[in-house]
């Protein structure tokens, strides 16, 4: 006669049934993860690409109403090696396609004097590297950022910090086109540095 089998399950039937709902839930846990991550370093490249683009239109709403007439530059090693200037960071006039850290400008003040605008006390905007950083192109402080600092505007002795936590601000003009270029990044949750660089020109008046 045959033995009639015992119900319930083996030792070796729950071990194979362990294995596999772990092999799953595993699969499970790995595919959600990639999912979360993928999502926050979107969403912070998201918030990184918009921070950036607010910063163009905050230095933007100060470049573009720069007189071109009045407009200086801050001189680069290419200035000084070419001639056009003795010392990096000296006021010298413009060079077309030429990357700078600064300018300086007037605008017109609003008044009328003979019929024509009187134009404001000389401002300058110029990108200032942070104490702790050096123009190396390594991230110095341990923050994410490279070579980062801030935008100021200086108009009648007065120092104002226009953004902060930037790595990039640059100036370059071609003809009557000023173009400016903002980088910066954030780190995400998994602490990786997510950049985002952006360029807006602006057309510059004629007087």
């Amino acid at each position: 006669m045959t033995r009639q089998r015992e119900s319930g399950f083996t030792l070796v039937e729950i071990s194979i049934v362990i294995v596999l709902l772990t092999t799953m839930l595993a699969a499970v846990w790995n595919t959600a993860n990639a999912v979360g991550s993928s999502v926050n370093t979107n969403s912070r490249s998201a918030e990184v690409t918009s921070s950036v683009r607010g910063t163009l239109r905050r230095v933007g709403a100060f470049a573009r109403s720069a007189k071109m007439t009045t407009l200086l530059v801050q001189a680069v090693q290419e200035d000084v090696t070419a001639g056009r200037a003795t010392a990096i960071g000296e006021w010298i006039p413009p060079t077309d396609l030429i990357w700078r850290p600064g300018i300086q400008f007037q605008m017109a003040s609003g008044l009328l004097s003979m019929n024509a605008a009187l134009s404001t006390s000389p401002r300058r905007l110029t990108f200032e590297m942070e104490p702790s950083e050096t123009a190396n192109g390594v991230d110095d402080d341990d923050d994410g950022l490279i070579d980062e600092g801030e935008v100021r505007l200086v108009h009648d002795m007065v120092t104002i910090a226009v953004v902060r936590n930037i790595e990039i601000c640059e100036f370059q003009l071609d003809g009557r086109m000023l173009r400016v270029r903002i980088a910066s990044g954030r780190r995400d949750r998994s602490s990786t540095v997510i950049r985002a660089q952006l360029e807006q020109s602006f057309y510059l008046r004629n007087n």
